[in-house]
């Protein structure tokens, strides 16, 4: 009988290794060899979205709507045009940035510098502050990506674009979902910096 362990072990092993490797890790060629650094306003399909990073400001509330959970805290917001190029509605969840820790996960952006990694991300409509939830297939959105984060504000926000693959899923592989990022792209916007400096 074999080892449930070892079953287990050689999957998982798999898995870091492949995770380690997207943006950075353990693949041993730059990633600026490996992936294009694209300019901010660019636009860039990263599929299920072509996706156009407009601009980063560092903000200590927005509105009545988002305000940091820490104190002493800021939110980072990150304006984004994006169109869903799938046939069906998609999640928002899939342009909510996430570390390069957790860059398996199936989404498009990557923070690339660890001391502005996003432990939640919202999305918001860019115009009215309402949370976003479902992006319709063939429709534009100028939307907010919103996360706390501590520490001074950076002069700088390094970005990954990953693409993703429409795949079944491993227990119904009728029921197809967005999944597996790739390396797309690189972009780094300049951070406007909005908050209040202690006196």
């Amino acid at each position: 009988m074999s080892n449930p362990a070892m079953r287990v072990g050689a999957p998982i092993a798999a898995l870091v290794l492949g995770v380690s490797g997207l943006f950075g890790g353990l693949d041993h060629v730059p990633l600026a060899d490996r992936v294009d650094d694209v300019e901010p306003g660019t636009e860039v399909t990263v599929q299920p979205f072509t996706l156009t990073i407009n601009q980063a400001v560092a903000v200590d509330r927005i509105g009545d709507v988002v305000s940091p959970l820490t104190p002493g805290n800021h939110l980072m917001v990150v304006l984004v045009d994006a169109e869903n190029q799938g046939k069906k509605s998609v999640s928002s969840t899939l342009l909510g940035p996430v570390s390069r820790a957790e860059s398996y996960q199936n989404r498009n952006l990557v923070v690339l510098d660890d001391r502005l990694s996003p432990t939640n991300s919202t999305v918001y409509d860019a115009d009215s502050n309402v949370a976003v939830s479902v992006l319709s297939p063939g429709l534009t959105y100028r939307l907010a990506l919103v996360w706390e984060f501590g520490g001074p504000v950076p002069e700088r926000l390094p970005l990954g674009l990953a693409k993703l693959t429409l795949r079944g899923v491993t227990i119904s592989p009728d029921d197809l979902e967005w999944q597996d990022p790739a390396e797309a792209a690189t972009v780094t916007l300049p951070v406007g910096d909005t908050t209040k400096r202690p006196a």
